[in-house]
């Protein structure tokens, strides 16, 4: 079966070249290019979003990376400065046993006495020969761990820079996502309105309605007003007796209602 399958393409491709020649591998990508531009488009913006922010996310374990390997360079370096710094306070005091030896072999005794020990000069020469190679190495050694610390302290703070640098870019990046998620929803929100379907002809018809209203009730006034000059009669509204509240009070309490007058 899978014969089958690749001499049949093989055919197609054979085909193909023969009835377009060259441009048949030409026209291919196009075609490829075109299909999967028209996939792309078909993933809805939703799916999109959502693996970018699977993309950004993805981004904090690396991070989480570079900070453990600037954590271990740190104390890499902090140890080899601790040795090297011990070295030099070292080498400080043994400069100091060389020179003075060296002071006291420039005097040409033929002996001398250190801390209670008597030395010739042929012993003090040569201890000092040795403490001053010894030295040299020393000295040799140092400068080659100063430089190494020069070089990791420089690897360190390039560390700290791309450091800072990748916590910026996923700021930014972070800051970019919500904007476009932003959009994304007021694209749906501006989407769903748009396809609201509003019945004009309905709307219309109740403004119609309204409006028939309104002038019906507007003719009722204007007709029942003219009905009531056609009458000819003028009607004078009845006097309305005022309720004296307080002889009301008076009669009712007798006496004790009355008002006091002053003696």
């Amino acid at each position: 079966m899978a014969k089958k399958m690749v001499v049949g393409v093989v055919g197609l491709v054979l085909l193909g070249v023969a009835a377009l020649g060259t441009n048949f591998f030409s026209y291919s990508k196009t075609a490829i290019r075109q299909a999967r531009q028209t996939v792309e488009d078909s993933v809805p913006m939703d799916i999109k979003v959502a693996n970018a922010e699977e993309l950004v996310r993805g981004l904090d374990p690396e991070i989480k990376k570079y900070m453990r390997l600037i954590a271990e360079q740190e104390v890499d370096v902090d140890i080899l400065g601790g040795k090297v710094a011990k070295r030099e306070n070292g080498m400080k005091d043994a400069k100091k046993q060389i020179l003075a030896l060296k002071d006291a072999l420039d005097k040409g005794e033929k002996e001398y006495v250190f801390d209670g020990q008597s030395y010739t000069s042929e012993e003090v020469r040569k201890d000092l020969d040795t403490k001053f190679n010894k030295f040299k190495l020393a000295s040799d050694s140092l400068s080659r761990e100063k430089d190494l610390l020069k070089v990791r302290q420089e690897a360190l703070e390039a560390n700290r820079g791309r450091l800072n640098e990748m916590m910026e870019a996923k700021k930014n990046i972070v800051a970019q996502l919500e904007y476009l998620k932003t959009r994304v929803e007021t694209n749906k929100a501006e989407k769903a309105v748009g396809a609201l379907d509003i019945d004009d002809s309905k709307m219309a018809q109740a403004r119609k309605l309204i409006e028939d209203l309104n002038k019906k009730l507007d003719v009722d006034v204007k007709v029942r007003a003219a009905e009531g000059r056609l009458a000819g009669e003028i009607k004078v509204p009845e006097k309305k007796e005022t309720r004296n509240v307080s002889k009301d009070i008076e009669d009712f309490f007798g006496d004790e209602a009355k008002p006091k007058t002053d003696l």
